[in-house]
């Protein structure tokens, strides 16, 4: 058994990316998710001060419809290794 719940986390987003290029996914498709996902940045607010803004450099994006195939890919070649 494997417990994956806070691997949608932690997962590097380079090797994220380089999963579907290994899987077989074109070029041009991978790279436009890597261009959507090189403009996540986020803030925390704590008591109702912002902080600074900063990149996110692992994990999926919560709730995308594209996340889990992304995760899934992912995994499949992990697996498959």
């Amino acid at each position: 058994m494997l417990d994956i719940k806070k691997a949608f986390d932690k997962i590097n987003h380079y090797k994220l990316f380089t999963s579907p290029v290994k899987a077989g996914l074109p070029l041009c498709i991978v790279a436009i998710v890597v261009e959507w996902y090189s403009k996540l940045f986020v803030a925390v607010k704590w008591n109702s001060q912002l902080s600074y803004w900063f990149p996110v450099r692992s994990g999926v994006r919560q709730g995308s419809v594209l996340s889990p195939s992304l995760f899934s890919i992912f995994m499949n070649i992990i697996i498959v290794n």
